[in-house]
């Protein structure tokens, strides 16, 4: 056990957030059977926008804004997701929000019987 922090960061530059992103990247590329660094028409891709309005994003360098994300937000601040083409989540709220709910609470209620 090392006991330390970002032991992850290296002296290129690449910080902690880069290397933890990079593998959840490389993890859903593997995942799904795709390539990690290209999108093609017909790809199933997912993208994410984030609120760069949110107080947590102020004055940020672009370098900056991964791991501010990563580590320091303090509230959600991804703005709309796309999946597969599709925007499921505007203004950080999915868009089948409430039937996710409904059935999440029935599940939580046939579990809890």
């Amino acid at each position: 056990m090392r006991r330390e922090r970002n032991v992850l960061d290296s002296a290129d530059g690449v910080g902690t957030a880069d290397h933890i992103y990079a593998a959840c990247r490389a993890g859903g590329a593997q995942a799904l059977g795709v390539p990690m660094d290209e999108i093609r028409p017909g790809d199933a891709a997912t993208l994410i926008s984030l609120d760069d309005g949110d107080s947590s994003m102020i004055a940020l360098r672009p370098a900056e804004i991964l791991a501010r994300w990563v580590f320091a937000a303090r509230a959600p601040i991804v703005d709309g997701v796309w999946r597969r083409g599709h925007k499921v989540v505007s203004a950080g709220r999915h868009h089948q929000r409430d039937a996710i709910v409904y059935r999440y609470r029935r599940a939580l209620a046939r579990l809890r019987a």
